[in-house]
C-alpha cells in the first residue's frame, strides 16, 4: 500500500482495498513520503484512533518537510503539547521555519541547549568558556 500512497493513483488505492488490503498506515507513509496531501486527508481518518502511530506518522511528516500535511495532523487535535514539542527537536525538524513557527503557535516549545552543548568543536569536547 506504501507504493499505492506514492502514486496517490485512487483506482489503484480502490482496488487494492476491494481486494483486502487495510494497511492504511504503509498508505499514509507512502503519501507523506511524497506529500501527497489529497490522499493522505482521504484516509486519514482510517488511523485517527490510534495514538501511537498518530505520533509516528506526525513525525514522518515533520522530518519529510511536509507542513501541510503536519498541520492537518495537529488540526485534528490528536497531538498533544508534549508531541508538538518531540517534534520540534533538531534531529527531527530540520531547518523549517514556517512549521517550526506553527508548531510554536501551536504550543510546542522549542528545546533549549546549554551553552556545553552550544560551544562543542569538531573533536567533541567542550569549551569550558574559562579565561
Amino acid at each position: 500500500m506504501k507504493a499505492a500512497g506514492e502514486n496517490g493513483d485512487e483506482n489503484i488505492i480502490n482496488y487494492l482495498i476491494e481486494k483486502g488490503a487495510t494497511d492504511y498506515y504503509e498508505l499514509l507513509e507512502g503519501a507523506i513520503a511524497v506529500g501527497n496531501f489529497n490522499i493522505f486527508k482521504k484516509y486519514f481518518d482510517q488511523v485517527r484512533n490510534d495514538d501511537e502511530y498518530i505520533y509516528e506518522i506526525f513525525r514522518s511528516a515533520v522530518a519529510h518537510g511536509q507542513t501541510d500535511i503536519a498541520k492537518f495532523i495537529v488540526d485534528q487535535k490528536v497531538i498533544d503539547k508534549q508531541g508538538l514539542t518531540d517534534a520540534l527537536d533538531d534531529d527531527i525538524i530540520g531547518n523549517n521555519p514556517e512549521l517550526i513557527e506553527y508548531l510554536v503557535s501551536k504550543g510546542g516549545v522549542l528545546p533549549v541547549y546549554s551553552s556545553e552543548e552550544e560551544s562543542s568543536d569538531t573533536n567533541g569536547s567542550y569549551d569550558s568558556n574559562e579565561d
